[in-house]
């Protein structure tokens, strides 16, 4: 069992979850190769698992090492984040003045210099716009939904959002978050 409290959603997930894991190792032009396999939560189930197996060891796949992460494990070790690094370094890990923020189609886009903003304080990851905003991961997704986005390149998104009685803020990759907490849903395992 698991009591998750998604790191700035505050959406409190419980239940049962355990994502099965394993390592792998297989020869392509005589280099060894390796690679970390996962079952996500809402496929683990007994006959996925077996059929994951069955397939790996056809192609001559070693399976090295099996196991199962907790919701907590994969939470704390910021696994997902890892994963989908490129998306979530702008959600959840860099901070704004660390991304690689086109200023001039920041400014084209939004109407307000990329150098302004930050000096205005303005600019949030999604993590930090949840605080701000005192919404989880579920209130930025909505807000995110109606927001003026723009992309600047594969898998990074800046998009304005208002909320009546707040000043205006500008929020990379709001998405990211309540996609992140998704994964970790609550999921029991059969």
């Amino acid at each position: 069992m698991f009591n998750l409290a998604c790191r700035a959603s505050g959406v409190l997930l419980s239940g049962a979850l355990a994502v099965t894991v394993g390592v792998v190792s297989f020869t392509s032009n005589d280099e060894m190769n390796s690679a970390f396999v996962f079952i996500k939560p809402h496929a683990n189930t007994k006959q996925a698992q077996a059929l994951v197996k069955e397939v790996l060891q056809s192609k001559a796949i070693k399976i090295t090492a099996e196991g199962e992460l907790t919701a907590t494990e994969i939470d704390k070790g910021m696994l997902i984040d890892q994963h989908y690094y490129a998306i979530a370094s702008k959600a959840t890990l860099l901070k704004p003045e660390a991304m690689p923020v086109p200023a001039d189609k920041f400014e084209t886009s939004f109407g307000l210099p990329w150098k302004q903003a930050l000096a205005d304080g303005v600019v949030y990851n999604a993590l930090d716009a949840c605080q701000v905003l005192g919404v989880d991961a579920v209130g930025l997704d909505k807000l995110w939904a109606s927001a003026k986005k723009v992309k600047f390149g594969g898998g990074f998104y800046c998009g304005l959002i208002n909320v009546p009685g707040k000043k205006p803020i500008y929020v990379f990759n709001g998405e990211d978050i309540f996609r992140r907490c998704h994964p970790l849903k609550a999921r029991t395992t059969t």
